[in-house]
């Protein structure tokens, strides 16, 4: 595949959802990177090598936690593209490799996962009522927050208990509402005087991502300068599928053309497959002998 199509294709798919500073700092990185290859006269994915890798390193970056960033967004650009090239695994598992090397040293710190009881922690520091509106529907109906921002009070259907969603691309699509978050809205839509055309939500993407650290620090989450808001739509996505829910009704939900983008941005890690594993095939497989 040509590394100029690779790059364009990760962006349209892996970035959605994604802040406006994790795409700068991807982009900044992989657009190094492409050009580094060609530099080296490797224009297709098939050409990199470990070594590449190294060098490229080497010859751009000195700071160590740097580093453990690059080689962080180089493993999910390629292993974005593992199954179309397959030569790349041996390029990721050294790459996989040396960024555990590094974090240890680094002593990078784990990667946030929410819980229930961090976003009911987290709900009693929240001291606006524009931004509880927009906590709940990140985290319990699995909007972006550009999608918040762009909700219209005739958007809302309390009868049908849905909500109508103005994605990317002009993609319009209808998404499940929980009864306690109807309320808040017919609250807040009565408390604001708001009228059919009015949006819900006017705070800033930057007030909320500043508020939501604020939170996370009162309620005593660990490493609360992670909390991002994709944080609450991520949450969204792992608790619909380890209650069982479908991949393809989440990919709807999330808006996603392709259920393979949803799950790679909700990210499954190793125990909870394992967990899911135990509940499922092990039980069979155990009796089949």
């Amino acid at each position: 595949m040509n590394i100029d199509d690779a790059f364009k294709t990760y962006f349209a798919g892996y970035m959605i959802g994604k802040s406006i500073k994790t795409e700068k700092t991807y982009y900044s990185i992989l657009s190094k990177f492409v050009s580094f290859l060609k530099k080296k006269n490797k224009y297709n994915l098939e050409d990199i090598t470990h070594i590449d890798v190294d060098i490229f390193i080497s010859e751009n970056y000195d700071r160590k936690s740097t580093i453990v960033t690059v080689l962080q967004v180089l493993k999910s650009f390629l292993q974005y593209f593992l199954s179309e090239v397959p030569s790349l695994s041996s390029v990721i598992e050294h790459i996989r490799k040396q960024k555990s090397t590094m974090s240890r040293y680094v002593g990078m710190p784990e990667p946030v996962k929410l819980k229930p009881e961090d976003l009911e922690r987290m709900m009693r520091y929240i001291d606006k009522l524009d931004y509880a509106v927009a906590f709940r529907l990140m985290a319990f109906c699995g909007l972006r927050i550009g999608e918040v921002r762009k909700l219209k009070v005739s958007d809302i259907n309390f009868e049908d208990k849905s909500i109508v969603i103005h994605g990317k691309g002009g993609k319009i699509r209808e998404v499940p509402v929980d009864d306690e978050t109807l309320e808040v809205l017919k609250f807040f839509i009565k408390y604001r005087r708001l009228k059919p055309d009015d949006n819900i939500y006017n705070m800033t993407d930057r007030a909320f991502q500043k508020n939501i650290k604020k939170w996370a620090k009162k309620a005593g989450i660990p490493n609360p300068e992670k909390i991002f808001p994709h944080k609450l739509r991520k949450f969204f996505g792992k608790t619909w599928l380890r209650g069982g829910g479908s991949p393809f009704g989440l990919a709807q939900i999330y808006g996603h053309s392709k259920v393979e983008t949803t799950m790679r941005y909700v990210g499954m890690d190793i125990e909870e497959i394992k967990e899911k594993y135990d509940k499922t095939i092990r039980p069979i497989a155990e009796k089949v002998k």
